[in-house]
């Protein structure tokens, strides 16, 4: 899924395309809390490491699923007023 998929969306599917990204940033939340349990202790001095590239792998995914949200947001108000509503 991409901004242009979400602009391009019909409103009816746009409640449906909010909450699966919500769903995805949650999946990520416990991924991230569980990987920084499991290697907090990441050596900040090597940021080449395997864990490093793993977690910032995971931080653009995040980023990525964060800004889909914003934009699905922006749509769901542009076509129904409020999330509230749909959601």
């Amino acid at each position: 899924m991409n901004v242009h998929t979400i602009a391009a969306a019909e409103p009816s599917e746009l409640p449906s395309i909010y909450q699966q990204l919500m769903v995805d940033r949650m999946k990520l939340d416990r991924w991230f809390t569980q990987f920084l349990d499991e290697h907090g202790d990441m050596d900040s001095d090597d940021p080449t490491t395997p864990d490093w590239k793993v977690y910032h792998m995971m931080l653009d995914r995040y980023t990525e699923v964060n800004q889909l949200i914003t934009t699905a947001t922006y749509y769901l108000q542009k076509n129904h007023g409020r999330i509230a509503a749909t959601v």
